[in-house]
């Protein structure tokens, strides 16, 4: 099953999600913020990352910008919570810098592992 980097400041949503993902079959690597993440994957490279775009220090639009152009094989998903102003308005701004989709947090279990199995299945068909 494919690698997933998850990526988000809130340990508690890195929990939930690293659970979620496991149960499902996919292995996970964790990061807390965009240059942990950043040095993480670079270290053990994922065929998804999983980001949020507003945290701490480097955020995920950032993140976003340097994983695509350091790496344009990796498939991006963004999300967003909406708990500040202005971040979920930072999610199409993701998509232009080259997330392959985007999740509103709070999510569904299905609508994760859905937004993962795609982007995978968009990747392979691409190959």
């Amino acid at each position: 099953m494919a690698r997933v980097l998850l990526i988000d400041d809130d340990p508690q949503i890195r929990t939930v999600c690293r659970l979620l993902l496991q149960c499902a079959g996919f292995t996970v690597t964790e990061a807390s913020n965009g240059e942990e993440g950043l040095r993480v994957f670079g270290d053990q490279p994922a065929e998804v990352v999983l980001c949020d775009v507003f945290m701490p220090g480097q955020d995920g639009l950032e993140l976003i910008r340097q994983l695509h152009r350091q790496f344009p094989e990796v498939r991006i998903i963004a999300m967003s919570g909406g708990a500040f102003a202005g971040s979920m308005d930072l999610l199409p701004v993701a998509r232009r810098l080259g997330a392959a989709a985007i999740l509103h947090k709070p999510f569904q279990v299905s609508e994760v592992l859905e937004t993962i199995r795609r982007v995978l299945d968009t990747s392979t068909a691409s190959r």
